[in-house]
């Protein structure tokens, strides 16, 4: 009988050892620390001239960015951590800002913002998602008057988004690879600049 009894304590033993307990498998892949530090710069936005995009409007000339319809007063966001580079007035494009990531060996730029609202300054540094600027009123945004007598064609408020390879301390200011082109005679890909969706997508 004692033998009995003992071998079922040790069974008992051995079933609820306390080494099994305070070892268990812990499942480590918590989706939560695997959010992407790329993002598109507008929520809810809709492409309507896409990135390489012919535009006869601009003498067949390919488009180096993604258009997307925002409303005037839309917050702009960083695309990701980076240093504005440049915070300024450009002809065509009201109010352009670019940000390198030194990170990643890009820049990003951000055109037809708003002269008016608030926006970073150059130099500065900034995080992915840090709002930057606004998207412009019909008045600040580069285009021509309605009735076509500025020197660019009347367009509605929207965001132009690109893309680029290296900083634009690696490019001149004029000529089909100036930094900051919004056509190009070539294939932008020729000069540098990426797709920004497929872009944005391949860091997530």
């Amino acid at each position: 009988m004692k033998i009995i009894l003992l071998c079922f304590l040790l069974f008992i033993t051995g079933c609820s050892s306390p080494e099994e307990n305070t070892n268990q498998i812990v499942d480590t892949n918590d989706d939560h620390e695997f959010i992407s530090k790329t993002e598109f710069p507008v929520d809810n936005y809709t492409v309507f001239q896409g990135f390489a995009e012919a535009n006869p409007g601009f003498d067949y000339k390919y488009h180096c960015a993604d258009d997307v319809f925002a409303s005037a007063g839309t917050p702009v966001k960083s695309m990701a951590d980076g240093t504005v580079s440049y915070s300024g007035s450009m002809g065509g494009y009201g109010w352009l800002i670019t940000i390198d990531h030194e990170e990643d060996s890009v820049y990003s730029l951000y055109g037809h913002l708003s002269t008016k609202r608030g926006k970073v300054s150059t130099g500065e540094k900034v995080k992915s998602g840090l709002v930057i600027a606004y998207v412009a009123d019909d008045d600040e945004d580069g285009s021509g008057p309605i009735d076509g007598s500025g020197q660019y064609i009347y367009w509605t408020p929207h965001l132009h988004f690109s893309v680029r390879k290296g900083k634009i301390s690696d490019f001149p200011s004029g000529e089909d690879d100036r930094w900051m082109a919004g056509y190009t005679r070539l294939h932008p890909t020729k000069f540098g600049w990426l797709n920004p969706l497929e872009y944005i997508n391949s860091k997530k």
